[in-house]
């Protein structure tokens, strides 16, 4: 799955086709943790971030906008960013927790904005 992140709204945007299982509890819960995982590769450490934020299935009225800047992001997924049964989904951000394999633990916050 591909993610893009609007820095200057603290807001990840994502696309799922709309009949599946996630979309069904998204709506019913929209509190929702996304773990990112990066490998370690040329000498880096793997690092996971789990971010915690709220998450909604947009409308027609507003998906429009967030939709095209997913697909910028991503221009070699547009079989998953349009199409009738494409939702996009939006998580404002909260806080997230970022580790690597040292065990070193960053936490963020949305009302701090820093590590």
């Amino acid at each position: 799955m591909n993610f893009t992140y609007l820095a200057e709204e603290k807001l990840v945007i994502l696309s799922s086709r709309a009949d599946t299982t996630k979309v069904r509890y998204i709506n019913n819960n929209p509190k929702i943790a996304l773990l990112l995982y990066r490998s370690g590769s040329n000498g880096e450490l793997p690092v996971s971030c789990t971010l915690h934020g709220t998450a909604t299935v947009l409308e027609a009225d507003r998906e429009m906008y967030y939709r095209d800047v997913h697909l910028k992001k991503h221009r070699d997924m547009e079989a998953f960013i349009k199409g009738d049964n494409v939702s996009i989904i939006t998580v404002k951000l909260k806080h997230a927790t970022l580790s690597d394999l040292e065990d070193r633990v960053y936490n963020w916050t949305a009302e701090n904005d820093a590590l």
